[in-house]
């Protein structure tokens, strides 16, 4: 499956680049049971692993689709992974990047 399909993208007004987890990818996935987060500062690079993730369907390494540094991660999703198994952008968003 190609890298973009597991994340949404979207461009938030100071240019930096919020990712989460899109709709093909929960289908993929199932329900989501644990996430291992990146750390704020981190360099990514695109096609590299940006989470793990333990799911009822799989267990899967997810790369991101997009090249920066993380300047903020949605650190509720450690104690409650199955937000990324939601539909509202607002809650199943993982990291936010600048390029």
């Amino acid at each position: 499956m190609a890298t973009e399909n597991y994340f949404w993208t979207n461009e938030l007004a100071d240019g930096s680049i919020q990712l989460g987890l899109n709709e093909a990818g929960r289908d993929l996935l199932g329900e989501i049971r644990f996430v291992d987060l990146p750390k704020v500062n981190q360099q990514v690079t695109a096609g590299e692993t940006l989470i793990e993730v333990e799911a009822e369907k799989m267990v899967q390494d997810l790369p991101t689709p997009i090249t920066g540094e993380i300047v903020s991660v949605h650190q509720e999703l450690k104690d409650q992974p199955e937000l990324l198994s939601d539909s509202d952008q607002q809650k199943n968003w993982v990291v936010t990047l600048k390029k």
